[in-house]
């Protein structure tokens, strides 16, 4: 729900928490479960741990592709460095 939230978005600059939940509430709102945010929130997290998603410093969330680019938006200084961690990090764990 959440990747495609972001690539049917498709924001450059990235997506709130709020334009995702909301995009996930217009697409499956009969579907989803009571706790709805705090799910989505305790995801969000996650995908930043594992590096598929990076939230920036303003709070919006960017998809990061299969080379650990981020797509659709440009990052610099410390926010490249975490990408190259995280891009370790994954590898590490498929050996």
């Amino acid at each position: 729900m959440i990747n495609r939230a972001m690539k049917e978005l498709n924001d450059k600059n990235g997506l709130t928490e709020e334009a995702i939940s909301g995009f996930i509430r217009k697409e499956y709102d009969q579907e989803l479960p009571f706790a709805h945010e705090t799910i989505l929130r305790i995801h969000l997290k996650k995908l930043c741990m594992s590096g598929e998603l990076v939230c920036l410093d303003d709070g919006k969330y960017v998809l990061v592709d299969s080379e650990s680019e981020v797509v659709g938006a440009t990052l610099e200084g410390e926010e490249e460095d975490e990408v190259e961690e995280d891009r370790g990090r994954r590898e590490e764990r498929q050996r």
